[in-house]
């Protein structure tokens, strides 16, 4: 895991191709973070512009249901946005949980529903 600065990183919660996602703190004010964090060591600058772009879509959208980006850190040759946490799991883990279960009526829904 990395070691950043202001932060302490207590899970790593998702690997794609493009980034990394931990779970963490802000030392400041003890406040749960998501941190998503470019993959490259050394991202090229499309990508670097990419990625602050996502920063500032999510981060004008004040829409119930859509997580808040609160800052966007440098950190060595990249950028990681911190997000909220509002603490939810994602569907894979869950469906890997012993704890968890789905049954397909749960996901089927009635047409007159919609």
């Amino acid at each position: 895991m990395i070691t950043l600065p202001g932060f302490t990183i207590t899970e790593h919660l998702y690997e794609s191709n493009n980034s990394h996602i931990y779970r963490g703190y802000r030392r400041t004010d003890e406040r749960p973070v998501v941190l998503k964090m470019l993959r490259k060591e050394y991202p090229t600058p499309l990508e670097l512009a990419r990625f602050r772009r996502e920063y500032e879509m999510t981060q004008t959208l004040k829409i119930a249901g859509v997580i808040q980006a609160s800052e966007l850190v440098e950190y060595k040759n990249t950028l990681i946005i911190v997000l909220e946490d509002f603490g939810g799991e994602s569907l894979t883990r869950l469906l890997r949980s012993s704890q968890f279960t789905v049954s397909q009526g749960d996901f089927v829904t009635r047409g007159s529903d919609h």
